[in-house]
């Protein structure tokens, strides 16, 4: 469709032993002309286990919708998923 996405990972999260992946959206060149908020878009997030016994792995999958319910408070109560130009921040990795 269009929409930039990007991830971010903190292999050591602010709670001991966890680590955080974040799914943002980034600002691109179609922006102008994709219709917002970005609502009821799916990313499937998938953790690869490579150990080298096939009977040891562990992959794990999760599924994630945009939805008008995600808002943050940081942005006056904004919806997350508003045009990125309106509700975020600069971010290099989304260059």
């Amino acid at each position: 469709e269009g929409y930039g996405f990007g991830i971010t990972l903190q292999p050591h999260a602010n709670v001991n032993g966890y680590s955080r992946i974040a799914f943002h959206l980034c600002s691109g060149e179609n922006d102008g002309v994709l219709e917002w908020p970005a609502l009821n878009r799916q990313a499937i997030l998938t953790v690869l286990d490579q150990d080298p016994d096939v009977l040891k792995r562990m992959s794990a999958s999760n599924s994630f919708t945009t939805s008008k319910t995600h808002v943050s408070s940081s942005i006056n109560g904004s919806l997350i998923w508003e045009k990125p130009s309106v509700v975020g921040t600069f971010d290099a990795s989304c260059n």
